[in-house]
C-alpha cells in the first residue's frame, strides 16, 4: 500500500465530486464511455460522458493513458513515472528500505537501477570540497 500525500488526497477528493452519490464500493477509475455534443460536434463539440458504470473498472489502462497523454500533450509511459517517482524519493535522501517499500521492489539489485541519483548527489556534494575552500589554505600543502 501507498499511502497517499494531501496534494494526491486533494486530487482524489476532487475528482469524487464527479459522481452523483459515490459507495465506498464504486471504483474511482469508472468505466465510460465519451463523445461529443453539440452542433458540428466532430469538430467543435464539448466532451460528454455517458455509459457510466461506477461498479466496473475502465476497459484498459494501456488505452486510458494513450488517451490521456494525447489530450496533456505528454510523450512518456507509465513506467517514466514509477522512475521519476523512485528517483525523486531518493534525491530526498529516504531510506532504500522505505523506496523499496513504496515502489514494490523486491531485490537490491532492483534498488540499484535508481542509484545513479544517489551517486549524482554524492558527486556534487563532495565537489565543492577540498582543503583550501575547507580550510583557507593551499589544497595541496598541509598548514605551517
Amino acid at each position: 500500500m501507498v499511502p497517499l500525500n494531501q496534494e494526491a488526497f486533494a486530487a482524489l477528493t476532487e475528482w469524487r465530486q464527479n459522481f452523483i452519490d459515490p459507495l465506498a464500493s464504486h471504483f474511482v477509475f469508472p468505466s465510460e464511455r465519451y463523445g461529443l455534443k453539440g452542433e458540428d460536434g466532430f469538430k467543435h463539440g464539448t466532451v460528454a460522458v455517458w455509459d457510466r458504470n461506477p461498479q466496473k473498472p475502465i476497459g484498459s489502462w494501456k488505452t486510458a493513458w494513450g488517451l490521456c497523454r494525447k489530450a496533456a500533450k505528454v510523450d512518456c509511459r507509465l513506467h517514466d513515472l514509477r522512475h521519476t517517482f523512485v528517483s525523486r524519493l531518493a534525491e530526498r535522501q529516504n531510506a532504500d528500505q522505505t523506496i523499496m517499500a513504496l515502489a514494490g521492489h523486491l531485490s537490491r539489485k532492483m534498488m540499484d537501477r535508481y542509484s545513479h541519483v544517489r551517486n549524482e548527489a554524492k558527486r556534487r556534494a563532495v565537489e565543492g570540497l577540498n582543503s583550501a575552500t575547507i580550510m583557507g589554505e593551499s589544497p595541496h600543502f598541509p598548514p605551517q
